[in-house]
């Protein structure tokens, strides 16, 4: 347990887009002065757990290459074991057994502070922490809450697998009411709205380890299988973790054999590892034992297809903007040359009128410009923006946004990223496999409250005698779409109900809604559903409010 005495920026200006809900001002005041008791983490976030319970919770997300570093910490001498192994090779080859050269890459990963340090953390005890990010796609929350897990951006996490892996039983009736049941595998294990903290190699290790491709689709595995993937997602994350270090990895794992620069290799067994861009990430997968149904392979065929001919079309539509663009500056710089002519030839009609006498306007015959007299073409300025938009690094950029705050919208992710429309539109539904949706409506049993307000509200439920269907047939024109329903008699009768979030309280008959009603029948049924759903907090910090 430590106070936090000072926190500092070496490179501010570039961080300060990171901060997603605070400036880096008002992220560092939020810490200095405040004691640390725990550490915490859910899949990718984590944040620091303060003494003090006051309503400022920060924070963290590492991206693809942040970390904390301590001085003087293990990590530091494990890197640095790491780093005298690999010397030691290099020396071996090199014939310098003897002795070991020094190695400005070793020295500068441990010189302090660690290069690409982002924040510094300086505590009461003299301890030194540097959060590092290489590519600099961490992200920086502030909460005011002292429960962020019930907060965005982790209240829409899934289940995290090392500290909370779901029974058998809960884990297949996540998988099969998924709100896509045609999701590809990879594409659902780096969803972190499904399991939080699975990251690209991970998703791949699973599905080697189950022998599944990584386009197969969701709705394809049975019982068995999804048996089969629970076991593997459990047996990777805790592998991996007890591990404690990529170098102590089983030997038979495909991790050692992906780090080609997508050439292709062959893994532990001597099968050939090919790579594909499966959910917007390069994916390593070995076909003799990641195998696809003929049907599936059939549909995953016409898929790429289809996306290999838009992207044809792509790249034709942006090499004729960009001739267009070339030929509309030829034309300008001719039609400035004719101009810059036609003004040469009227100075000299001036300065020889000046010269006779007396002033007679001289005809000078002038060569019909070719260029002004041809048809002028309407151009259409192209975007300007180069084909590779659509990158792994604007990929996981937005992702990354979509994560944050899932309203995005395309105009918002073209302000921050600086990419085109088109761009996005192909990164969102061609490799991240979004689409964007009504929210489903509240379901009795399911409890999600998350706010401090709960609303409520009285209405009137009518209900009729059934018809049959032939009855409730109407004529429409044959291009028209089907209408709605409307009810032309009259109800058989109603009901008045209060509803509270997600709890109603139907009205008894010949009852009156009063002050009396609503605290001795109404209420004490909506505490009690609230109080279920919260099993923690009860009723503490909510406000009823009934309009």
């Amino acid at each position: 347990h430590t106070h936090i005495t000072k926190v500092s920026y070496p490179d501010a200006d570039s961080l300060a887009r990171r901060f997603m809900n605070c400036t880096p001002t008002t992220f560092a005041n939020s810490l200095v002065n405040r004691k640390i008791i725990d550490i915490k983490r859910h899949g990718k976030y984590l944040w620091f757990e303060m003494a003090d319970q006051q309503p400022l919770t920060p924070i963290f997300h590492f991206g693809m290459s942040g970390g904390f570093r301590i001085k003087s910490a293990p990590d530091v001498t494990y890197a640095k074991e790491i780093k005298l192994v690999k010397m030691k090779a290099k020396n071996e080859v090199d014939g310098q057994c003897e002795s070991f050269v020094y190695d400005e890459q070793l020295d500068a990963d441990l010189s302090w502070p660690p290069r690409f340090t982002r924040i510094r953390f300086t505590t009461a005890t003299g301890h030194d922490v540097c959060y590092t990010d290489l590519r600099k796609f961490g992200r920086f929350h502030l909460v005011d809450s002292i429960t962020p897990l019930s907060c965005l951006p982790l209240s829409k996490l899934g289940f995290d697998p090392y500290l909370d892996m779901p029974k058998l039983e809960k884990f297949i009736d996540l998988a099969q009411s998924y709100r896509s049941a045609s999701i590809e595998l990879k594409a659902l294990l780096l969803d972190q709205s499904f399991c939080a903290g699975i990251g690209n190699w991970i998703a791949d290790e699973i599905l080697y380890q189950s022998s599944f491709h990584p386009r197969k689709r969701l709705n394809t595995l049975n019982d068995e299988q999804l048996k089969l993937l629970h076991k593997n997602i459990d047996y990777v994350i805790r592998t991996a973790v007890d591990a404690g270090g990529n170098e102590r990895f089983p030997r038979e794992w495909l991790f050692h054999y992906r780090w080609t620069n997508k050439r292709e290799t062959e893994d532990y067994y001597k099968l050939a590892i090919k790579f594909d861009t499966v959910g917007g990430r390069t994916s390593a997968y070995v076909p003799q034992r990641q195998k696809l149904s003929n049907v599936e392979q059939q549909q995953v065929d016409v898929k790429l297809a289809a996306k290999e001919r838009k992207r044809k079309s792509k790249e034709k539509t942006e090499e004729e903007d960009s001739v267009d663009e070339e030929n509309k500056k030829i034309i300008d710089s001719a039609d400035i040359k004719v101009s810059k002519r036609k003004i040469s030839i009227k100075k000299m009609i001036s300065t020889d009128s000046e010269v006779n006498e007396p002033l007679v306007k001289r005809k000078v015959p002038i060569a019909p410009s070719v260029i002004s007299n041809r048809p002028q073409r309407a151009y259409a300025p192209g975007s300007g923006r180069p084909s590779t938009s659509v990158t792994e690094k604007t990929i996981d950029a937005v992702r990354t946004i979509i994560e944050d705050d899932p309203h995005s919208t395309y105009q918002q992710i073209e302000t921050i990223l600086g990419i085109s429309s088109t761009a996005i539109n192909s990164i969102i539904h061609d490799y991240l496999n979004l689409k964007k949706s009504l929210c489903s409506r509240f379901e009795e049993g399911q409890f999600h409250c998350v706010f401090d307000i709960i609303m409520g509200d009285e209405s009137w439920f009518y209900h009729y005698d059934p018809e049959l269907k032939e009855q409730s047939k109407v004529w429409m024109s044959t291009t028209d779409p089907r209408p709605t329903k409307v009810h032309r008699n009259k109800s058989a009768g109603k009901r008045i109900v209060a509803i509270f979030f997600m709890k109603y309280v139907p009205l008894e008959t010949g009852a009156t809604v009063n002050a009396s009603w609503y605290a001795n029948t109404c209420l004490p049924q909506v505490f009690t559903a609230v109080s279920e759903g919260r099993e923690t907090r009860g009723l503490r910090g909510l406000f009823f409010h009934d309009e």
